[in-house]
């Protein structure tokens, strides 16, 4: 080729302009986020984003509000409707997860008057144990009761099926070893829930639920949702081992939450995201957290990661298509170094120029 051919040659250089465009852009993509309502802790997951193909949700506070209510008591003969409700308030008082909050609301609904708790042990995933007075008072599931040796009468059992078949949960109280009754508890769907999986649908990602309510609610919410499958009575460490199995399998695992018991499960997904307004643990261990307190921007965030994605393979492009082409010329047209030296600089900014251009603005 001759001195003068081969210094152009050596001089086709790619990696200057990826490193002045690809943190500008990065950085573009992380402050349009924050515009757009999106607190990106990892940089990472804005690529990530892209790779999944399912997306997992949490039941409680996730696809239904934060607030239950209670729509029904069921106490068995000889208790009151109104001292069990106290009881139950009473235990969960100092508690802030959404069952705690719909019965403590109940009571106060009621202009009841809580007796004082003393010593609270919490099971995660399964119930909580409080003192009050002499007595000890238990709230939680069917399986809690189980544990504590806490009989259910044949006439609650019954009850509990037909709450189950209509969707709604149930919260069992007992006091020392005997159980006082039930509390029935509907889930309020947020208002967006149906539009959001419907553009996660379009977007062909799986859709699960993970629950620790009892199946049959569980899988009516499923049924009514149009879910891919669910997972019911899952306690918090089995939410991860689920997620872990679908990574197995080759799946790219969003997991979205915001309870305490939902921590594990978000530091094991691919990309994990909490929302406004979830438990401090949830937000801490979730790489990107929905700044409004729910689900409508979610389609968004996906559209950008898609966005960010194509302004990323224009910038390799931009790069690499110039250096392929001086050093072809170098070869087989005679380019010398000022030539190369031209497409160099026409590649720095076509690239500074895709860099600088504006994310296309998601519809919220």
């Amino acid at each position: 080729l001759g001195p003068e051919r081969t210094l152009a040659l050596l001089s086709v250089n790619t990696a200057d302009n990826m490193r002045m465009v690809a943190p500008y852009s990065m950085l573009k993509s992380l402050r349009t986020a924050y515009e757009q309502g999106f607190l990106l802790k990892d940089g990472r997951a804005l690529q990530l984003l892209t790779e999944v193909d399912t997306v997992v949700f949490a039941k409680t506070g996730t696809l239904t509000q934060g607030q239950l209510q209670v729509s029904q008591i069921h106490a068995v003969h000889g208790v009151r409707e109104d001292d069990l409700l106290s009881w139950a308030a009473a235990a969960e008082s100092r508690q802030a997860h959404p069952i705690a909050r719909a019965i403590v609301s109940e009571a106060l609904r009621r202009s009841h008057v809580l007796p004082p708790s003393g010593e609270i042990h919490l099971e995660l995933g399964y119930g909580i144990s409080a003192t009050l007075g002499q007595r000890t008072t238990r709230i939680g599931s069917q399986r809690f009761m189980e544990l504590h040796g806490i009989a259910v009468p044949e006439s609650l059992q019954g009850k509990a099926h037909t709450v189950h078949g209509r969707g709604r949960s149930l919260v069992y109280v007992a006091q020392d070893r005997s159980l006082l009754g039930l509390i029935e508890l509907e889930p309020v769907l947020r208002p967006e829930v149906a539009e959001v999986l419907r553009a996660l649908r379009r977007r062909n990602h799986g859709l699960y639920l993970l629950s620790g309510d009892e199946e049959a609610p569980t899988r009516a919410l499923a049924e009514q949702l149009r879910l891919d499958d669910f997972t019911a009575q899952v306690l918090p460490g089995d939410k991860a081992r689920i997620v872990h199995q679908l990574q197995q399998s080759g799946r790219k695992v969003c997991f979205v939450g915001d309870g305490i018991t939902d921590a594990q499960a978000l530091k094991q997904a691919t990309v994990s995201i909490s929302m406004g307004g979830a438990s401090t643990v949830a937000m801490d261990s979730a790489q990107v957290v929905l700044m409004d307190a729910g689900l409508h921007r979610l389609p968004q965030l996906f559209d950008l990661a898609q966005d960010a994605k194509r302004t990323r393979n224009r910038l390799f492009l931009s790069a690499v298509v110039p250096a392929a082409v001086a050093v072809g010329g170098v070869y087989l047209a005679g380019f010398t170094q000022g030539t190369v030296a031209g497409l160099h600089l026409a590649s720095m900014v076509v690239c500074a120029a895709i860099a600088a251009q504006p994310h296309q603005k998601q519809e919220g």
